[in-house]
C-alpha cells in the first residue's frame, strides 16, 4: 500500500525498533515525541531519555514535547493541539506501540475527537518478541519474588477516571452553554443561563435551552443541582477538557 508521507507522534517510552521500524512502512519525515517532564517517575523518564537519545540518530526531523505523560487531560489537550497544527499540510500517523496506558487512551481518543477533520492513523506494532520474561529470570530472588507477587507494578499511588467523550458533534449553541458554565463557574437556575446568552443579542428561546441542557447532561457535559424548584448548573470535568479541545 502506497501511503502518503507524514509527522510520527509518539510518547517517550522504553522502546526503539516500534518507533523506528513503522517510519518504514508509514513514511515520515518528522517525529513528535511526548516526553515525559520526569515529575512523577524520574527513574522511568531516566530510562526513557535513554531511547530518546538513540532515536536522534534516526535521519529525521524530531520535535520534543515536555509535559506529564501520565495525566490524561494535559495529554489530550496537547495531542489536540499537535494533530491540528499538522493536519493542516500532512498526514499524521499517532504510533501509541510505547505509550503508558493513560497516555495510550488520551491518544486514541485524541485521534477520536478530531474523526473527520484530516488525514489521521493510528499505529500500533507487535514485537517479534517480548523481553519481559527474559528480563524476569536475571533478576535476584528478592526482586522475582516482589515481581511475582505485585506484578510489573506494586501497590496504588493515586486513581485517574478516564471521560468518555460524546462521538456526535457538539452545536455552537451547546459550546456557547459550555463556555458560559466554565466562566460563571454555573448558573444558578436555567433562567439565569439563558439570560447570559442572550446578553450578546441572542435571541435563543427558553425551550431550546432546555433541550440542548438535556442533550448535554446525557452525554456527560454538564451536571445539574435541584434545590426545591430551582435547578443550578455546572459543566463536568468531561465538559471543561470537551470546552478546551473545541476552542483550540
Amino acid at each position: 500500500m502506497n501511503r502518503k508521507k507524514g509527522t510520527h507522534i509518539i510518547a517517550a517510552g522504553f522502546e526503539y525498533d516500534r518507533i523506528v521500524k513503522p517510519m518504514l512502512e508509514y513514511p515520515g519525515d518528522k517525529i513528535i515525541v511526548l516526553r515525559d517532564n520526569g515529575g512523577k517517575y524520574p527513574l522511568s523518564s531516566s530510562l526513557a531519555k535513554h531511547f530518546l537519545k538513540k532515536l536522534k540518530d534516526f535521519p529525521v526531523e524530531i520535535e520534543e514535547i515536555s509535559i506529564d505523560i501520565y495525566n490524561f487531560d494535559e495529554v489530550f489537550l496537547k495531542m489536540l493541539e499537535l494533530i491540528k497544527r499538522e493536519i493542516k499540510e500532512r498526514r499524521v500517523y499517532v504510533n501509541i506501540s510505547s505509550a503508558p496506558k493513560v497516555t495510550l487512551v488520551a491518544m486514541i481518543s485524541s485521534v477520536f475527537f478530531m474523526r473527520g477533520k484530516g488525514d489521521i492513523e493510528i499505529i500500533y506494532c507487535k514485537p517479534e518478541e517480548y523481553l519481559i520474561p527474559r528480563i524476569i529470570e536475571t533478576l535476584d530472588r528478592k526482586m522475582k519474588s516482589e515481581f511475582m507477587d505485585h506484578g510489573g507494578g506494586r501497590g496504588v499511588k493515586e486513581y485517574e477516571s478516564i471521560p468518555i467523550f460524546p462521538i456526535e458533534e457538539i452545536t455552537e449553541i451547546d459550546m456557547k452553554i459550555l463556555k458560559i458554565l466554565d466562566e460563571k463557574n454555573g448558573a444558578e437556575s436555567i433562567k439565569e443561563l439563558v439570560e447570559y446568552i442572550n446578553r450578546d443579542e441572542s435571541r435563543v428561546q427558553r425551550s431550546s435551552i432546555q433541550y440542548r441542557l438535556e442533550r448535554l447532561e446525557e452525554k456527560g457535559l454538564i451536571s445539574k443541582e435541584r434545590e426545591e424548584k430551582r435547578v443550578r448548573l455546572f459543566i463536568t470535568r468531561v465538559g471543561e477538557i470537551y470546552l478546551k479541545g473545541g476552542s483550540q
